[in-house]
């Protein structure tokens, strides 16, 4: 859930920095419209270039981050549950015994 919250602010973050230059770009007069380049010159083209590398950047790093996850919860083989029951004592040292020779034949 963190690294959720970590993108939505990053993303919400370069949206409203981006907000500033976008609204002196509209406010350059006739001329000057979306497609112009005016007084600005290459600044609002590589904001919005930056902008959507960033959102990008960030869709990725939370598809990797979750599916890293993902992997760390992965299930534990049979012998490793044999053990932690061992551990916890739920079974006894011949059950523990007996289930790993099992497990060890197949």
């Amino acid at each position: 859930m963190n690294r959720l919250l970590i993108s939505v602010n990053v993303i919400w973050g370069a949206i409203v920095m981006a907000g500033p230059a976008q609204a002196q770009w509209r406010a350059c007069g006739p001329g000057y419209g979306m497609m112009g380049l005016g007084h600005h010159g290459l600044v609002w083209p590589i904001l919005m270039a930056l902008f959507w590398i960033l959102v990008v950047l960030c869709i990725i790093w939370f598809v990797r981050s979750t599916a890293l996850s993902r992997k760390d919860g992965a299930e534990d083989s049979a012998i490793d549950i044999v053990k932690k029951r061992y551990a916890k004592g739920e079974i006894t040292r011949e059950e523990f015994e007996k289930i790993r020779d099992d497990l060890t034949k197949t």
